[in-house]
């Protein structure tokens, strides 16, 4: 195929790979990563899950919600001729959390500021009750750069 196709498909595969990469890191600082994945020094492949995780149970090298969102969006982006707008983001992003092929992902693993996002979506009313907090991490994370890089791609 021609030099833009496998540019594009490149970066999915790149994107997928890391997400898969990185699902049993998140959350752990640098030093835990070395002590439980890097005997020491860097992560070069896919790891297992740990069970203290917010992953566990993730299959071995399996994405996340993470990909799963971009993919999705960037098909119905596809869609709607390569435009890229708020209805058409939108229901990608309810698409996805409906469709028996990626519900999992949602069902499972979204994060809390995805949750109150897709809630807010469908209707619901905002959640403002940790709105006080400047950074709860708990419900804070890297989760929109994680999702949003498909944008530039389509850029």
């Amino acid at each position: 195929m021609g030099d833009r196709y496998d540019k594009t498909l490149g970066c999915l595969l790149a994107a997928a790979m890391g997400d898969a990469m990185g699902c049993p890191l998140e959350t752990r600082t640098v030093e835990l990563i070395r002590q439980d994945f890097g005997g020491g020094g860097f992560v070069y492949d896919y790891q297992e899950t740990r069970m203290d995780s917010v992953a566990a149970g993730m299959p071995y090298a399996g994405i996340t919600d993470d990909f799963s969102i971009a993919y999705v969006s960037a098909r119905h982006f596809l869609a709607n001729g390569g435009k890229i707008d708020r209805k058409t983001a939108i229901e990608a992003l309810i698409d996805w959390k409906n469709n028996p092929d990626t519900k999992c992902f949602y069902d499972a693993y979204a994060g809390p500021t995805t949750r109150k996002n897709m809630a807010v979506l469908e209707g619901a009313p905002r959640d403002t009750s940790r709105d006080y907090l400047y950074c709860d991490n708990h419900s804070a994370t890297n989760g929109a750069g994680m999702k949003g890089w498909i944008v530039g791609l389509f850029h």
